[in-house]
């Protein structure tokens, strides 16, 4: 059965996004929207995890549906009142799926940007994330697959958030490499950033907090100063602000 979380996500999606119109009664100027749409899901059977972004006059959703212990990222666009034939981006069965962290969504121009969550060792916790960028334009161009975090720590790497910016993308996460020391004391989940070129080339990697909720979601957004991070601190002590 289809998750109905999915369609709720489109349904308020789209009534907020469409404008208020204006309709003339006598001399006055009276608003009469915005208006709710129901769109149909593009998914299939078990599907979860979905993500919307606008570019242009477009709308873009990636989703994760299950078949048994596989797992399928796939994305579509919604344009001219219908959706395009939904397309696989990837699938495996060494994912690390789950309810509170799933793959980010980012457009820039005809490319698209999502990760995906993969096992890098036994531990529960240990995954990397891997981006995958998607042409848009160009259905037969190969997807280009690279792993974000260079660390080669087997360790946590996840809650990923992107922005479109410049020529690329900023990408934020929460990065684990220093959650593996003897001392248990030192462990620190951190927050790290980074730019990601059109062709793949991740720069400016660099830790922008050294003590961070293990467990909580990142967010970006580009202002007019340059982007900006938001996440869920921990101070010295054992409160988190």
């Amino acid at each position: 059965m289809r998750y109905l979380y999915c369609l709720l996500c489109l349904l308020l999606f789209i009534g907020c996004k469409e404008e208020f119109k204006l309709a003339q009664k006598g001399n006055e100027s009276i608003s009469v929207g915005p208006l709710l749409l129901n769109l149909n899901n593009p998914t299939q059977g078990k599907s979860h995890l979905p993500r919307l972004k606008v570019s242009g006059n477009k709308l873009y959703m990636t989703w994760v549906e299950q078949e048994d212990s596989l797992a399928i990222l796939k994305y579509a666009s919604y344009d001219q009142d219908k959706w395009s034939t939904a397309r696989t981006i990837t699938s495996g069965t060494d994912w690390f799926v789950n309810w509170a962290d799933f793959p980010a969504l980012a457009i820039n121009g005809d490319r698209l940007l999502t990760n995906i969550l993969k096992k890098s060792a036994a531990g529960t916790y240990d995954y990397d994330v891997i981006l995958k960028q998607v042409s848009l334009l160009d259905t037969t161009a190969p997807i280009r697959s690279f792993k974000l975090n260079t660390d080669g720590i087997h360790a946590e790497h996840g809650f990923v958030s992107m922005q479109a910016y410049d020529d690329g993308y900023y990408v934020s996460w929460l990065d684990g490499r220093d959650t593996k020391n003897e001392d248990a004391s030192k462990n620190q989940m951190t927050l790290r950033n980074a730019f990601v070129n059109i062709a793949g080339t991740i720069s400016q990697d660099k830790e922008i907090d050294a003590r961070v909720c293990d467990c909580c979601n990142t967010a970006t957004a580009i202002t007019l100063q340059g982007p900006i991070a938001v996440y869920r601190d921990r101070s010295d002590g054992k409160e988190e602000v």
